[in-house]
């Protein structure tokens, strides 16, 4: 189990970081809320990317929340005495570097382009299944153009 241990007297520092990571995360899904709101008034339609970059936004927010409320668990039982406590403590560390690392894991879910290289590139025995777009280049690399073809993908 980890414990706060120093000479000096750290509990304001550690409180003012408490508050700061409740008004960050509160800031984070108001903001999530506002812009929500404000897409589903425009008028035209939102483009796939702004659509995506909306989405990015929500799903770091939600890991936001969970790690902050994984925290503030911890805060309400020091002792760890509880069921909910004891399974905060062990969820720590893999809460924390999830919110670290999420970036990636979320651009998989979302980008089709970046799911099927990755799939092609790391899971060979699926790139069969997957139905991607890659670029091959159909003539003389100075008069002639590269074309989208969906059968063959070339590796440089």
């Amino acid at each position: 189990m980890y414990t706060i241990k120093s000479d000096s007297n750290i509990l304001p520092a550690y409180y003012n970081v408490i508050y700061f990571m409740a008004f960050a995360v509160s800031l984070s899904v108001f903001l999530n809320i506002i812009s929500v709101i404000r897409l589903k008034t425009i008028q035209s339609k939102i483009s796939t990317v702004e659509r995506n970059l909306l989405l990015v936004t929500i799903f770091s927010s939600i890991i936001q929340c969970f790690a902050a409320a994984n925290t503030f668990v911890l805060q309400l039982d020091p002792s760890r005495t509880s069921m909910l406590g004891q399974i905060a403590q062990v969820v720590l560390p893999f809460a924390s570097d999830f919110l670290t690392i999420s970036q990636p894991y979320v651009l998989i879910f979302l980008s089709s382009k970046v799911r099927t290289g990755f799939m092609q590139m790391y899971l060979k025995r699926y790139a069969a299944t997957v139905t991607s777009m890659g670029f091959t280049k159909t003539g003389d690399w100075k008069s002639g153009a590269a074309s989208r073809s969906t059968s063959h993908v070339t590796r440089f």
